[in-house]
């Protein structure tokens, strides 16, 4: 499996919404928690990593002008502030964890198309 040492900050914004929503959607307040339990180092408040996350950082990765999650689409906007991974999204994931040839059909028809 990588480690935090080994991937980019998108890449670890794409693992925390991949472990803890494979199939279902989430928030981005959601997805800041869970980027800051996996990576508190790389999403922690400056100063404060171990006690508070920091939203604007995650924001940036799924948000921002130059985002290459939204660049490569591996996440989809259902709403405002609601997300999914998409097809491109999961194959990625695996292919970081090493296991790109275990994707599943059954994940691809739960997940709507972007």
């Amino acid at each position: 499996m990588a480690n935090a040492n080994t991937i980019s900050k998108s890449e670890m914004v794409l693992l925390a919404a991949y472990s803890k929503w494979l199939e279902s959607e989430f928030t981005a307040e959601e997805l800041v928690i869970a980027c800051w339990e996996k990576y508190p180092d790389s999403f922690g408040l400056q100063g404060y990593s171990d006690k508070f996350p920091d939203a604007n950082v995650v924001y940036r990765h799924i948000m921002g002008k130059n985002s290459i999650v939204k660049k490569q689409r591996w996440l989809s906007q259902k709403s405002q502030k609601r997300y999914a991974l998409t097809p491109a999204g999961i194959n990625h994931a695996l292919k970081i964890l090493g296991r790109d040839g275990q994707k599943t059909d059954t994940v691809h028809h739960r997940i709507d198309r972007y």
